[in-house]
């Protein structure tokens, strides 16, 4: 539960009346929801300890939204993720071997803090950004049956490089050591 000021704070909403701040806020949470087609939410404004009017929003998740959240398969996601672009990584800086000198490259970058730097350097780059996000889509989609929110089928299957990517902007950061970021809401 969030109360109607709260939430106007964090949704940069500067309208002096009360009934019209919430007014605002409501018309924002329904905008919202129209653009999730997973991660749906329910909200109704109740009153709140020592509030006179329901100024108080309550915010309740169905079961399927709830899933989307799990985060035993979100690791499974981060994990795959990271074992699928650190291959695509040792594929293309060393093209031609074979597959068993490949993992032994996977292992030595894991273990060279100088290679792994270069890796995190190239993962967080542009480059190859269309192989990235076709493998991101991808794990997700094996872990999870569904696209991620706000990624379509097409981008899975074109490999164009005429779209921007949508985020994740980073998909490892040395900060994260490997996660993708959960703060996005593409995730």
């Amino acid at each position: 539960m969030l109360t109607v000021d709260q939430l106007a704070k964090k949704l940069g909403i500067e309208i002096a009346e009360p009934k019209d701040r919430k007014k605002k806020v409501a018309s924002i949470l329904k905008k919202m929801n129209t653009y999730l087609k997973y991660t749906n939410f329910n909200f109704s404004f109740v009153k709140g300890d020592h509030e006179r009017w329901a100024y108080t929003v309550l915010f309740s998740f169905p079961r399927h939204t709830l899933h989307c959240f799990d985060e035993g398969q979100y690791a499974v996601v981060v994990k795959k993720f990271y074992k699928n672009l650190l291959g695509l990584y040792v594929e293309i800086a060393y093209p031609d071997t074979d597959m068993a000198v490949r993992r032994k490259k996977i292992k030595e970058v894991e273990e060279d803090a100088g290679l792994y730097k270069e890796f995190l350097l190239w993962a967080n780059s542009p480059e190859s950004v269309e192989k990235k996000k076709q493998i991101y889509i991808s794990d997700f989609v094996a872990v999870f049956g569904r696209f991620p929110e706000g990624w379509a089928q097409e981008e899975l299957e074109s490999a164009n490089g005429t779209e921007v990517a949508p985020a994740p902007e980073e998909f490892i950061s040395p900060e994260t050591d490997g996660a993708v970021n959960m703060d996005d809401p593409a995730v």
